[in-house]
């Protein structure tokens, strides 16, 4: 788990606009509900959300994963650019985001320590046949450890409004 700290970086703007861009690419009607994990190096971060990863280079301060809805990631890059600065500095905090000290923006889905493994990843336009291929062929506790939200929705028909850590059985 991340210290209470929590992760913290600077990234330039355009980058952050080209991670939102790639990491909302083809989501369809997930992208108010699925969720962007984030993994903070002192040089890099890898944003993923199922089917997409993307690297940017970054000027680490608190390492450490951090995820939150791509809706809130949204809402981030709009608030950085208001900012008029090519760097802009992000602190994640459970249940926020801090844009250069100055603005927040709350979401209960803000969370520290999440960084799923994704050796199983489906793209977000999968067709039916892969996903239930990808259900024959593993255990539900292996799925809820593997596959984030929404893909989980595709598996098994539930719709959630929050990103679940894992998968209910």
């Amino acid at each position: 788990m991340t210290d209470i700290g929590g992760v913290g970086f600077e990234i330039r703007l355009s980058e952050l606009r080209k991670a939102q861009k790639h990491l909302l690419f083809n989501r369809g009607a997930f992208k108010e509900t699925d969720c962007a994990d984030l993994l903070v190096s002192p040089c890099v971060a890898t944003f993923r959300t199922v089917g997409t990863e993307f690297e940017a280079p970054v000027k680490g301060s608190r390492l450490g994963p951090a995820r939150m809805p791509l809706k809130t990631l949204k809402q981030l890059v709009q608030a950085a650019a208001t900012f008029g600065k090519p760097e802009i500095k992000l602190h994640f905090e459970p249940g926020k985001v801090q844009v250069e000290n100055k603005f927040i923006i709350r979401h209960p889905d803000v969370s520290l320590g999440i960084f799923p493994s994704q050796k199983f990843d489906l793209p977000p336009d999968a067709g039916l046949l892969d996903t239930l291929a990808l259900a024959s062929l593993l255990l539900p506790e292996q799925i809820a450890d593997q596959v984030c939200a929404s893909a989980s929705r595709r598996l098994n028909g539930t719709h959630r409004k929050r990103c679940p850590e894992q998968l209910s059985p």
